[in-house]
């Protein structure tokens, strides 16, 4: 009830209605003024009748302002408007991880493709076997032998999908989270990377995450940022750094 009265009473068309009014009252005395040929009372109409208009344009201007944030409401509601996801590590003690992926902001986020990238795994694979040299820089012998030995690409390739956890999600709403991915922190190992590739209908967006054991116990430190393209800088969304565990500025 309250509800309904307040879009009734408080808006726009509550000021232009004024408006109105001002401008029928102001008419009414100017009209009796001029009866009266009294220039005192026409005037009072005058300054009533600029007050009517005043208020009238107050409340066209707000009314066009309404209309706009509610035309954006609508264009963000279907692309997705300010709102991003980011991933989550939940991890225990015994180093088992899950990877949760996390709404931020007002509106449902949509066509989200996820790619995580395990760093730390991906430097110990064969880079300078990514690449064997082109048939026009070996001699015939040397191409011959390449043709006879494994397919170095192919075998780097397949490594690096074994790096990497990757998710593909219609739709994630402000209410929801969703799990995806589950590994375990290797124990032998100090510190993990891993970079986070996030694309979504309204724009991209990475992270990256730093895991270390600090006595025994696996933390992290984390930072969220939206890709903006082209020679501009990528925005800051979230962060959460540890004191122990940093980042640099340009993680």
């Amino acid at each position: 009830m309250q509800n309904w009265l307040r879009e009734i009473l408080v808006g726009p068309h509550v000021v232009i209605f004024a408006g109105i009014i001002f401008t029928l009252i102001a008419e009414i005395i100017r009209y009796a003024g001029s009866k009266k040929e009294n220039n005192k009372i026409e005037n009072i109409g005058l300054f009533v009748l600029i007050a009517g208009l005043l208020i009238s344009s107050v409340g066209g201007w707000w009314a066009a302002k309404e209309q706009s944030t509610f035309q954006q409401r609508i264009l963000d509601s279907v692309t997705g408007g300010d709102s991003y996801c980011y991933i989550i590590p939940l991890t225990e003690s015994s180093g088992w991880t899950t990877l949760m992926l996390k709404h931020e902001g007002d509106y449902p986020v949509y066509d989200i493709s996820v790619k995580v990238l395990n760093q730390s795994k991906l430097t110990k694979l064969p880079f300078d076997k990514i690449r064997p040299p082109m048939r026009g820089e070996m001699k015939k012998e040397e191409w011959q032998a390449l043709m006879r030995e494994k397919d170095y690409f192919g075998n780097f390739s397949q490594l690096t999908e074994k790096a990497t956890f990757r998710l593909e999600l219609s739709i994630l709403t402000p209410t929801m989270g969703y799990q995806f991915g589950r590994f375990q922190l290797p124990k032998e190992s100090l510190e993990q990377k891993y970079y986070v590739q996030i694309w979504s209908r309204n724009g991209s967006f990475s992270q990256t995450i730093r895991f270390r054991q600090i006595n025994g116990q696996w933390g992290y430190s984390m930072r969220v940022k939206r890709n903006s393209g082209g020679d501009k800088k990528s925005i800051v969304l979230y962060n959460q750094i540890r004191p122990e565990i940093p980042l640099k500025d340009n993680e």
